[in-house]
């Protein structure tokens, strides 16, 4: 295997911005490539049918954050039932 690479960013962008990467790694994820480049850096990722999903949400006071993260290893066979929604409407409450 070759040496490691890697790729990372950290800035403000605009929602819209922050919606177009988004929708830009769904179309190279369903094609099972994607290729993360910044400047003359770059890394090819080959996703593989079971990705470790770890989401977290947090809201404090004055800031909201949003985590997602996907890892995967060749091969790999995971097992799990995840019971969880990412929707824009608050459920509704239980008496």
């Amino acid at each position: 295997m070759s040496a490691k690479k890697d790729v990372s960013m950290k800035g403000l962008v605009s929602s819209k911005e922050a919606i177009a990467y988004l929708q830009d790694l769904i179309t190279c994820f369903k094609a099972g490539t994607v290729c993360v480049q910044q400047g003359e850096d770059f890394v090819t990722l080959k996703p593989e049918d079971m990705v470790l999903l770890e989401i977290e949400a947090e809201q404090k006071k004055d800031k909201e954050k949003f985590i997602l993260e996907m890892t995967w290893r060749k091969g790999e066979e995971l097992n799990g039932d995840i019971d969880l929604k990412i929707t824009s409407k608050e459920p509704e409450a239980v008496a």
